[in-house]
């Protein structure tokens, strides 16, 4: 993964989480299934191409998770059972196990994302208000040594790139460990959206929550071109308020070409 000095979030200024972040640093994990790619975290897992004996595996260890406290034995008959009940390479049965996977990386996973980049009009666009929002910039140093401090408190929460391709990966989930499916999953998306550069923070087994990050974590603020004077006030009040002393900035539409300026702010 390559190193980058900042993560920055296009947000729009009528949000709760905007104000969440800029008032308590507070920051949201939201689970796969809130994106807003339908295709996010839904790479192809080729249960077809699983055979019998894998299949029956799969369902052993699947009862053993399930049932500690069962023998193999146990497990084995319980999987026969399993695999009695279900033609294992019916459209049905593989789109429930698939289904089963999406399920499961919803309930286990959070995560945000960011980009590396804060001046791509089309972001400003999508996720800042049509450029009347902000652009929330993150120190990833500070990141990091944020997650290392909840490591030590138990809380696994990792940064990760975005990887694009024209071709959607697919995994035979009984050839290839669950983490290296699940990683793929979280990290692959289309190219129609690698303008947006991006790099997410996860987190293991804590979907769906908000955690605060310490002081530090946040270093500035740009405004978008088009922000209205009224909340161009609201957030210098806003930024005036804050314990550390973040950053201002302002974007500004090119007068000889389509792209962005972006230059330092007082308030």
């Amino acid at each position: 993964m390559k190193k980058v000095d900042k993560y920055y979030k296009y947000r729009s200024l009528n949000s709760s989480g905007t104000l969440s972040l800029l008032l308590r640093n507070e920051i949201f994990l939201a689970s796969p299934d809130r994106l807003n790619d339908p295709f996010d975290c839904r790479i192809y897992v080729r249960f077809e191409d699983c055979t019998e004996n894998e299949i029956l595996s799969m369902f052993s260890n699947q009862a053993k998770m399930m049932n500690p406290n069962i023998d193999n034995e146990r497990a084995d008959e319980l999987a026969r059972q399993q695999f009695r009940d279900n033609n294992h390479k019916s459209d049905f049965f593989i789109n429930h196990m698939r289904g089963l996977f999406y399920e499961s990386l919803n309930s286990k996973f959070g995560m945000a994302s960011f980009s590396t980049i804060r001046n791509n009009v089309l972001m400003w666009s999508h996720y800042a208000d049509s450029h009347k929002g902000i652009c929330i910039g993150l120190d990833t140093d500070q990141l990091a040594l944020w997650m290392e401090q909840k490591h030590h408190e138990g809380v696994e929460i990792r940064p990760v790139e975005v990887k694009y391709s024209t071709k959607m990966p697919y995994l035979n989930p009984c050839k290839h460990p669950d983490a290296e499916i699940i990683y793929k999953s979280i990290t692959s998306k289309s190219s129609n959206w690698r303008y947006e550069k991006e790099f997410r923070i996860i987190g293991y087994g804590i979907p769906n929550q908000a955690f605060e990050l310490p002081q530090g974590c946040i270093v500035d603020v740009t405004m978008g071109a088009l922000i209205p004077k009224s909340d161009e006030e609201n957030l210098k009040s806003i930024v005036r308020g804050r314990k550390d002393k973040i950053k201002l900035y302002r974007s500004f539409m090119n007068n000889n070409g389509y792209g962005l300026k972006i230059k330092r702010e007082d308030y």
